[in-house]
């Protein structure tokens, strides 16, 4: 059997409402045999942000160098991706290959990187509020 996806959780935009829906995310996808990658930013706020903007893109960047990550699955939506766009390297993003996953204002960086790289993005679950729900 081969191994299951590594996934990466980082914050592009706002902060967690429930921090402790994290730590379930993780928790459901370590149940299943993923590794897990948490980026710092999951755990931080700044002012609406889960952090600054230079920080944020930082996540994402860290993500897309990341061996151990496949796919990529934001913590959760809200206002935030708009503001990071011009500084993505869609071209360099787009040659690591990995899904990237998200909703809300996700859909601004899944058509940038179909306008600019040519990359794998999924409108799907978030880790915060889908994963981490309280079921």
């Amino acid at each position: 059997m081969s191994p299951r996806p590594g996934i990466g959780i980082y914050a592009p935009s706002g902060f967690s409402l429930d921090p402790a829906a994290l730590d379930r995310a993780v928790a459901r996808f370590e149940e299943r045999g993923h590794r897990v990658v948490v980026d710092p930013t999951c755990r931080s706020r700044h002012q609406r942000f889960a952090a600054s903007d230079d920080e944020r893109l930082a996540a994402v960047m860290r993500m897309n160098a990341d061996p151990r990550v496949d796919i990529a699955i934001m913590l959760r939506g809200g206002y935030g991706w708009s503001r990071l766009l011009s500084r993505i390297d869609f071209a360099g993003v787009a040659a690591t290959r990995k899904r990237w996953v998200g909703y809300s204002d996700f859909t601004a960086f899944a058509l940038g990187s179909l306008a600019q790289g040519g990359m794998t993005t999924f409108a799907g679950p978030v880790a915060a509020s889908d994963f981490g729900a309280v079921h």
